[in-house]
């Protein structure tokens, strides 16, 4: 891979760990919301569903390490 290709990966792994770092932000956030619902919500249908999205954010956030850990590796 030619300097020019390696700095523009380098600019996709820096975009990715920013999006990353927001993203961690955001799961916090919502880990935060979680624990504070009241037991009876948590419970039922919108406690749930506040556990799927956050998974889901989980899931994106694991994609978005792997995504930049392969990154880094295809340029050294």
């Amino acid at each position: 891979m030619n300097e020019e290709r390696r700095k523009k990966v380098a600019n996709v792994v820096a975009i990715l760990a920013d999006a990353k770092s927001q993203l961690e932000e955001i799961i916090g956030d919502e880990e935060e919301a979680l624990d504070n619902m009241p037991e009876g919500m948590k419970s039922g249908e919108k406690g749930e569903r506040a556990e799927e999205i956050l998974e889901s954010l989980k899931e994106a956030d694991d994609s978005i390490g792997a995504a930049s850990d392969n990154l880094d590796a295809a340029v050294q």
